[in-house]
């Protein structure tokens, strides 16, 4: 499987629900900012922006792929969300939209697909149009790659990374094991060890909160 056909899969409130719940330190981080405005880059399934717009905040979301697009303008319809849709590369945001557009811009599950350089972009692109940028990610303690591309890492090392950014916050969060990783963790001991372990721990994940310049 791939990220593709991950996201245009069809799935169930339940799965929408599990989604929610599971990052729901995340949903925290960003309702502790107060923010009126709020983008999501990289729309995913769609559900997150349309749980914010729920919650009354103005909220937009963006994504390179009009698959994608297309299908999360259908769910925020269905479950009456009020999120506005763009087409657009995240690495020329600032060419979509104007200074400090937003209030806070987040994504979940992003920027570890990607390398230094392009990262240290797209953090410069976010805060060209907001304020606040919360992002969270798989750390070093998930469980596998789930689509093999991911860059499992250490919260030591996402600080040299962002070194260059104004980080105010760095934690684990977490315990999100996949089906797939569930299912290798039968045939592979160093796996199951790890999910126990995070069954414990709550560290598969990482929160970064980043705002200004150094």
């Amino acid at each position: 499987m791939e990220w593709k056909d991950y996201f245009e899969k069809d799935y169930k409130l339940k799965d929408y629900l599990g989604i929610l719940w599971a990052h729901s330190e995340l949903f925290d981080e960003i309702i502790t900012e107060k923010p009126k405005t709020v983008l999501e880059v990289g729309t995913g399934t769609g559900i997150m922006s349309i749980f914010l717009s729920w919650l009354g905040y103005k909220v937009t979301a963006v994504d390179n792929n009009q698959q994608l697009i297309e299908k999360s303008v259908r769910l925020n319809k269905q479950l009456n969300g009020s999120v506005d849709y763009v087409l657009c590369d995240m690495l020329r945001l600032s060419d979509y939209f104007c200074s400090k557009r937003f209030d806070l811009v987040f994504s979940q599950g992003l920027i570890e697909h990607f390398e230094d350089c392009q990262i240290n972009k797209i953090i410069q692109e976010q805060l060209k149009i907001a304020n606040k940028i919360v992002l969270s990610l798989p750390s070093i303690f998930y469980p596998i790659r789930d689509f093999g591309n991911e860059r499992l890492l250490s919260a030591k090392k996402w600080k040299e990374i962002l070194k260059d950014f104004n980080i105010e916050t760095m934690r684990y969060y977490g315990f999100v094991p996949s089906k797939k990783s569930a299912q290798k963790s039968l045939i592979n001991p160093f796996i199951f060890v790890k999910i126990f372990f995070n069954f414990f721990v709550r560290r598969t994940n990482l929160i970064i909160k980043i705002s200004s310049y150094k």
